[in-house]
């Protein structure tokens, strides 16, 4: 098959002041960042990457027997990096749960092995690390690890690799290794076996022990402890490591509301595929890469969308999303809920994408503002979708782009250059490794998965919003939700956030005059990028009366008659 190469179209971020200016004239022909676009001719179909670099996984499957994507294997090899930018079933709306299933995980018993075992002589543990989504070093040296690169996730199954280095005079055979867990539940056991012949490495699972743990034993305060066992052992020390602490947290979790949209502009109608296997698949892939312990994914009933979605409209793609925001506050949504959009804008995506296409938008929500809490992407079922969906999840968690394949705002703090994810990756759902120099999925490359960096941003953002740091919900107002572009002109939607406070960073003190010119007083404007790079969205406090709304520079913002 003929590889397609692909490229990004991306540009760089203009001001308030040139986006109300552009927005008002409309400007046509400008396109996203949030798209990819084919290099080889006509109707060609989408990128083909290579799929990620990957390890030996040793010890079979996943860690949750419930858990595992149909789809078996590393990724779908056809999937497109992650971009910006069965027939479908509707569900007819409600309030369908896809909760997680039971976490049973594959360790070994949870009493410890039986009398007669001792420790090993002649191998020592050089090192044990933890992997949810990625490698978490917690015991080198014979010490525990003090500061690691990524949390561990409370809740969340957990593979154990415990690394050793043989003494001279080491013979090959079979050995033990029985992690012992505590906590406030009891005590229980765990065991791998391997018959290493020489010093662990990780792209050989033979020369290390592989222990899973299920999720319901990896809870804050649990202490661990390995040791290395063989029937009639007698060594000492270096086979064992001391009981410490796991230092397990618990962010929260993630609340997701998947918006179905029934795209009518063609007449067709068509909803994209929001059945509970469907949303299984999507429940366990933002697990997977994200590492949190339960994702929680809420169905909302069908919108009715009658304009049309084009493949390199940035002007539709936003005035859906505006739409699909609003939405939160119509509904009277929870603030930690973050609304998903997903459609089919045609019958396949080959026919969609022909030269090219946006595949997702979504606010660039660093300021954290509960009203930005979502995003769109395209909704067929192949897992090169599931990853457009992601992408723009981690958009409105604050995350910036990776800085890989010209993306447009790169993060500045972001660990290299290449979008490397820079340690080894894990993929719970079918017990795959990848080599770290895959790429992160915030990124527009491949192969990728997702680095420890964007791990601790994404958790400290599921800290802030449901581990009990959030505002109260009385401290939210009425705002209007204004998307500006140079696609065209402002959208006006409606919002319920916490006021700005003068001064922030991002915030734009604005005049509110009334239908007569006579002015009302002032109101602090949050403003917001989206992930294209170009389009704001500002959230402007409602002020009873007020027909338009100044930016310092004169530059206006005039409500239309049928906002409220």
């Amino acid at each position: 098959m003929e590889q397609i190469t692909s490229r990004r179209i991306s540009r760089k971020p203009i001001t308030a002041r040139a986006i109300a200016i552009s927005c008002a004239l409309a400007l046509a022909g400008c396109q996203s960042a949030e798209l990819w676009t084919s290099s080889t001719g006509f109707g060609a179909p989408p990128p083909s990457p290579n799929p990620p670099p990957t390890f030996d996984a040793g010890g079979g499957g996943g860690l949750d027997s419930g858990v595992m994507d149909s789809g078996g294997g590393t990724m779908d090899s056809s999937f497109p990096p992650p971009m910006d930018a069965s027939p479908p079933q509707d569900t007819g709306g409600g309030t369908m749960d896809a909760t997680p299933p039971t976490d049973t995980g594959s360790g070994g018993p949870t009493s410890p092995l039986p009398d007669g075992f001792g420790l090993v002589s002649g191998l020592s543990i050089s090192s044990v690390a933890a992997f949810q989504a990625v490698k978490i070093p917690i015991f080198n040296g014979g010490s525990p690890v003090g500061s690691r690169n990524a949390p561990i996730v409370a809740g969340r199954g957990t593979r154990f690799r415990v690394y050793v280095q043989p003494a001279g005079g080491w013979t090959p055979h079979e050995v033990t290794a029985q992690l012992t867990i505590m906590s406030g539940g009891g005590t229980d056991y765990y065991t791998g076996t391997a018959s290493p012949s020489g010093a662990s490495a990780d792209n050989d699972a033979s020369s290390l022990f592989e222990i899973d743990v299920p999720g319901d034993k990896i809870v804050e305060g649990a202490q661990v402890q390995v040791a290395l066992m063989e029937m009639g052992g007698s060594g000492s020390g270096a086979a064992e490591t001391s009981m410490f602490n796991l230092d397990a947290s618990n962010s929260g979790g993630l609340d997701v509301v998947v918006v179905p949209v029934a795209y009518n502009a063609d007449g067709s109608g068509r909803v994209p595929d929001v059945s509970t296997g469907a949303m299984n698949a999507l429940r366990d892939h933002i697990m997977s890469v994200f590492s949190f312990g339960e994702v929680r994914i809420r169905v909302r009933e069908t919108l009715q969308y009658s304009n049309g979605i084009s493949a390199l409209s940035g002007g539709s793609w936003s005035a859906l999303l505006n739409t699909v925001l609003s939405l939160k506050s119509t509904d009277g949504a929870r603030d930690e809920e973050y609304y998903l959009g997903i459609f089919n804008p045609a019958d396949s995506f080959g026919s969609y994408c022909r030269t090219g296409c946006i595949a997702g938008l979504a606010p660039l929500n660093t300021r954290n503002a509960g009203s930005q809490r979502g995003g769109i992407a395209l909704g067929w079922p192949e897992e090169r979708h599931r990853w457009s969906q992601i992408h723009e999840l981690g958009h409105s968690m604050g995350r910036p782009h990776a800085p890989c394949g010209g993306a447009a705002g790169p993060d500045p703090a972001y660990p290299n250059s290449t979008g490397d994810i820079g340690v080894i990756g894990f993929d719970f759902r079918n017990g795959q490794f990848f080599g770290s120099n895959a790429k992160d999925l915030m990124g527009y490359c491949d192969p990728n998965w997702v680095s420890d960096f964007t791990i601790i941003q994404v958790h400290n953002r599921a800290v802030s919003v449901t581990g009990g740091s959030a505002f109260a919900t009385a401290l939210y107002q009425p705002h209007h939700m204004v998307t500006v572009s140079p696609f065209q002109a402002p959208v006006w939607g409606r919002a319920d956030e916490v006021p700005a406070v003068e001064g922030e960073e991002g915030v734009t003190m604005l005049r509110a005059r009334d239908a007569d010119g006579r002015p009302l007083g002032w109101v602090a404007a949050q403003e917001l990028q989206l992930s294209d790079g170009v389009s704001r969205n500002i959230l402007i406090p409602t002020l009873d009366g007020a027909a338009r709304y100044e930016f310092p520079d004169g530059v206006e913002l005039i409500v239309p008659d049928d906002v409220i």
